[in-house]
């Protein structure tokens, strides 16, 4: 596992990508995160590194060259309705930890 960071519009998350999985379960998980469907998601990598433009979903990320850290910007509009989704998520995560 590698640690990247994300940047969606103002919002940055701190995700744990598999090298060995495909492009498709990384934009899973960013679709867990965002709300941005899979097929609105456009991943570039800063400065053209590990890849040039944006990521296609056939690469292979075991052969680019991605470190810890590496800076990901995500462009694609949220799907409609899941921000409440994502509020009841945040509301169970932090019951849970505050022990209500």
């Amino acid at each position: 596992m590698v640690k990247v960071e994300v940047k969606w519009g103002k919002q940055s998350y701190s995700v744990d990508l598999d090298p060995c999985q495909p492009v498709s379960t990384f934009k899973a998980q960013l679709q867990e995160l965002t709300c941005v469907p899979h097929e609105r998601q456009k991943l570039m990598a800063k400065a053209g590194k590990p890849w040039k433009g944006i990521l296609n979903d056939s690469e292979d990320l075991g052969e680019l060259e991605i470190r810890e850290g590496l800076k990901i910007t995500l462009m694609g509009s949220a799907e409609v309705g899941c921000e409440s989704r994502l509020l009841v998520l945040l509301f169970v995560v932090l019951a849970g930890c505050w022990g209500l």
